[in-house]
């Protein structure tokens, strides 16, 4: 799996750092109206998502959901005359990942075991060698369906701390120069209250799948892994 350490830094910056420090220190500089400053406080994690869909041709899943739920925010900001909305969208887009993960756990685990069969991200001739009887095959979806259902409560997570920290910390209605710099600092402060909980979740669900895969496979984890 690729990692770029410019690559996470320029997320941060486009993400968290660049519409944090517009919202709450640069915007004041120049005292426009409310949802102009929102509007380019959301265009660079915006420009940036694109870019990047661009460059790799490709557009993930979590760009989507990023997207989405920016889009939602400029929504919220234009349309929404009380804060409750803006409540519910931190929620919203996990908690459609996590129903949809739910309702198609079966066919996500067939989807998961024939894309870990191929690799890159496991190495596919372990896997394969280990999922070649019947027997074998059936408890390796079985336990990719585990892993979607332990997905599906981490987006549960993900939305309910989105759902709650926008409450805590985002008292002023929407459309107002007090909304966007309340915004801005929950940009900067999910880093900890939000990413990092959700960070050791998923790695905490992608070390017990890699364990129980292991298991399965009757090898170490290192030789599940592609050299």
């Amino acid at each position: 799996m690729e990692f770029s350490a410019a690559g996470t830094l320029a997320g941060l910056a486009f993400n968290v750092a660049l519409p944090a420090l517009w919202l709450m220190v640069l915007s004041r500089q120049v005292e426009w109206a409310p949802l102009t400053e929102l509007a380019i406080g959301l265009f660079f994690p915006l420009a940036f998502g694109v870019g990047l869909a661009v460059r790799k041709r490709r557009f993930s899943p979590i760009s989507a959901m990023a997207m989405a739920s920016i889009l939602l925010t400029g929504a919220v900001a234009a349309f929404a005359t009380n804060r409750a909305w803006f409540i519910a969208k931190g929620a919203a887009v996990p908690y459609l990942v996590a129903i949809c993960l739910a309702a198609a756990r079966g066919r996500v685990a067939a989807l998961l075991a024939d894309f870990l069969r191929k690799g890159p991200v496991l190495h596919a001739p372990t896997v394969q060698a280990a999922t070649a009887s019947p027997a074998a095959a059936a408890r390796f979806t079985a336990i990719l369906r585990t892993t979607t259902a332990w997905l599906s409560l981490h987006f549960l997570l993900q939305g309910t701390l989105n759902a709650f920290w926008n409450a805590m910390l985002v008292t002023a209605a929407p459309g107002t120069t007090a909304f966007n710099e309340q915004y801005g600092e929950l940009l900067a402060r999910n880093l900890y209250l939000v990413a990092a909980p959700c960070a050791v979740s998923l790695v905490a669900i992608v070390a017990v799948t890699v364990g129980r895969l292991a298991r399965l496979a009757g090898v170490g984890w290192k030789e599940l892994f592609p050299r």
